[in-house]
């Protein structure tokens, strides 16, 4: 990785955690760059203005989350073992990054219209991928037909209600068993 690479990446893990605990308004590009351990005149060289870094962390929380989903979906192994690996992949990288869901959730109006675009794709290519995945199912006679794209959605669907559901009502990661019993029940609907 190189020099460049590696400090834009320091200032956006800095950007997420002083955003995330003063809000963007407060939020001071200077707190930033202490917390960064660079100079505040670095962070203009990478970036624009403190809006264009507060969407570059979220396009990059996005970049993450949709590799994750690619390496799992990638993985030679069966549809079961996929979803249940995406799940935890969604459910490390919400604990991992939530403080990016919250700063989103209270600042949706600083969200230009690039990062909604850019969102947009991201949640079509995770449909696709599901329903890739339960394709694959149903090829290998794992899985009954049945709409994919209302499947796939409604697992996306429930997996995010699952995730803030554990997040801010009991303050927790689900557990793995959490999150079988959570796939069987799922793959209960749709076994053939």
């Amino acid at each position: 990785m190189d020099n460049k690479k590696e400090k834009r990446e320091l200032i956006i893990d800095a950007s997420i955690k002083v955003f995330a605990k003063d809000g963007f308004h407060k939020a001071k590009v200077s707190e930033i760059a202490e917390t960064a351990g660079i100079g505040k005149g670095t962070i203009y060289e990478y970036f624009k203005s403190k809006t264009q870094l507060f969407e570059e962390m979220i396009k990059h929380t996005l970049n993450v989350y949709l590799e994750n989903a690619e390496i799992v979906i990638e993985k030679k192994i069966s549809s079961r073992q996929k979803l249940k690996e995406f799940a935890q992949s969604a459910m490390d990288l919400t604990q991992q990054h939530m403080d990016i869901g919250r700063i989103y959730s209270q600042e949706t109006g600083l969200v230009g219209e690039n990062i909604i675009k850019i969102m947009l794709a991201t949640q079509k290519r995770i449909v696709q991928m599901i329903e890739d995945v339960l394709q694959e199912g149903v090829e290998a006679e794992e899985l009954r037909p049945v709409d994919l794209r209302i499947a796939a959605l409604s697992f996306i669907g429930s997996l995010k209600h699952l995730r803030m559901y554990h997040y801010f009502i009991y303050k927790r990661n689900m557990t793995e068993e959490e999150i079988d019993n959570f796939i069987e029940l799922y793959i209960s609907g749709l076994k053939k």
